[in-house]
């Protein structure tokens, strides 16, 4: 009796193993959905969480593109900048509730602490439409377009950053020939406008930028000797030099500018350069990362190929004015700004710049601690 009863549980147990072992082989990961799977699993669980950038243009793009495409799965944005947000995370989780399943914004070091933590999965398992994970699809090699150590934030813009300039009070020849150091003219003094550099955010990133290609002493002179207005937010520093406050705007808000020329205003603004003398590479705020224990976790695989596809690249790229790091999609070279190949730029946002950018930040504070 007990040997009748036996084998026939161990013969049917033997053959699921088998069964199994067939789909999933040894050390392979487990099959990757189709991409009407994938949408129709998204659909079921109906939402997905975005911590996103504080650039309203990208928000209003890539909201109304995913309702258009995907109405029955509802999007909540949230913006995700700064430290603020990283330690609301932290406590969401120590408190065990798992929110989020996207981050697509700047990094900074709370957002590395999560990639290196745990917080943040891996990327490329996700990636189920096999253009997203071919070399050729994008300009940089694949191991460049993620900026932390362990492989999971995604570059999804990677173009130089500038300063600009008002052309009708500067002259552009001058520029040309003198490049960052024509700010060290005191006939600028007080003619500058800044986001803040003294904290996280692209006004560090210049800050970054300057404090190494123009040493020490000359970024003294920079932040004291010429007293730069310093902004909270990019869309003031872009209006400081739209209405003639300043004739140098570090940190602007580049997709600003096309509101102005719609209203009417007569505006000339040009970026000092885009070779590594006078850019650092940025990464326009727009860097894609995925969360471990996602709520929505079918939705979130969803989101982070549908955002690297071509046709979101192409418009996230016209409504941001920077540069989608696929190769197949024309550069919006805004003003001029066109990433040259072979240029040693400095990439003040990567992690392993995290030590020089503390330096900076504490130097910059010293100098202007107020």
């Amino acid at each position: 009796m007990t040997l009748k009863f036996v084998v026939p549980r161990l013969r049917s147990w033997v053959t699921a193993l088998i069964l199994f072992a067939a789909i999933s082989p040894a050390g392979a990961q487990e099959a990757k959905p189709t991409w009407n799977q994938l949408v129709a699993a998204a659909n079921k669980e109906g939402g997905v969480t975005v911590g996103g950038p504080l650039d309203p243009a990208a928000r209003v793009y890539l909201t109304a593109a995913w309702a258009k495409t995907f109405p029955d799965i509802k999007m909540e944005w949230t913006v995700a900048g700064g430290f603020e947000w990283a330690s609301r995370v932290k406590l969401e989780r120590a408190a065990g509730k798992y929110l989020w399943d996207i981050y697509l914004d700047g990094p900074n070091v709370e957002i590395y602490q999560m990639a290196a933590n745990g917080t943040l999965d891996k990327l490329e398992p996700a990636l189920i439409l096999p253009e997203l994970t071919d070399a050729k699809t994008w300009r940089r090699p694949w191991n460049d377009m993620f900026l932390d150590k362990s492989a999971k934030m995604f570059s999804i813009f990677a173009s130089p950053s500038s300063i600009w300039f008002n052309a009708k009070k500067v002259d552009p020849d001058r520029v040309k020939r003198e490049g960052l150091e024509i700010m060290l003219d005191p006939a600028y003094k007080g003619r500058i406008a800044w986001f803040d550099p003294r904290s996280a955010g692209p006004g560090l990133n210049f800050g970054v930028m300057l404090y190494v290609l123009m040493g020490k002493d000359k970024l003294k002179t920079l932040l004291v000797d010429q007293a730069p207005v310093f902004y909270s937010r990019g869309s003031q520093v872009t209006e400081a030099v739209v209405r003639g406050r300043a004739d140098f705007g570090v940190a602007l808000q580049i997709s600003d500018l096309p509101n102005y020329q719609q209203a009417g205003v007569n505006i000339d603004l040009r970026p000092i350069g885009s070779d590594a003398k006078t850019a650092y590479l940025g990464f326009g705020g727009a860097v894609l990362a995925m969360f471990n224990q996602p709520p929505h976790p079918n939705a979130a695989k969803l989101f982070a190929n549908w955002v690297l596809t071509k046709d979101i690249q192409t418009g996230l790229s016209k409504a941001s004015q920077w540069d989608s790091t696929r190769a197949d999609i024309e550069p919006i070279s805004s003003g001029g700004v066109r990433y040259i190949p072979g240029e040693k730029y400095v990439e003040a946002q990567k992690e392993e710049m995290l030590p020089v950018k503390d330096e900076a930040m504490a130097y910059m504070r010293s100098l202007r601690p107020e």
